[in-house]
């Protein structure tokens, strides 16, 4: 586990997280409310709908449910250009689909996706307050 934090950090951050503490340290809480809003409103709304409302079902068409679900967890990872967080991020896809293909209704990533960028919000925010 340590030779793995070794070797990540040497990798950037993804950008948002870099944006996100930049702007705590210059704007302070105040900017909290807006990011909340990105980070926990737009992002899993407009990602949801890209990656397992339009991506997924046209793989899923092409390639069945387990490469559709591989292929699309992977472009989800792979979008947040984020190589510490990379498997993570895949897992989370795949955890994303599974429950988008389980109960057929695209709102149930959006609150799970919601839910889980709110927890990475506040891990971030405990670690400047």
């Amino acid at each position: 586990m340590v030779l793995t934090s070794m070797a990540m950090s040497q990798y950037p951050a993804q950008g948002v997280v870099t944006e996100l503490k930049s702007d705590l340290e210059t704007k302070g809480l105040a900017i909290v409310p807006q990011w909340f809003l990105l980070v926990c409103i737009l992002a899993p709304l407009i990602e949801e709908f890209l990656f397992r409302g339009v991506l997924y079902p046209l793989l899923k068409k092409h390639v069945g449910v387990f490469w559709g679900c591989v292929l699309s967890s992977l472009a989800f990872a792979l979008s947040h250009q984020n190589l510490r967080s990379f498997v993570v991020l895949f897992l989370l896809g795949a955890f994303l689909t599974y429950s988008y293909e389980k109960n057929n209704n695209i709102l149930v990533p959006m609150t799970s996706h919601a839910f889980f960028n709110a927890l990475m919000l506040g891990i971030m925010l405990s670690d400047v307050a």
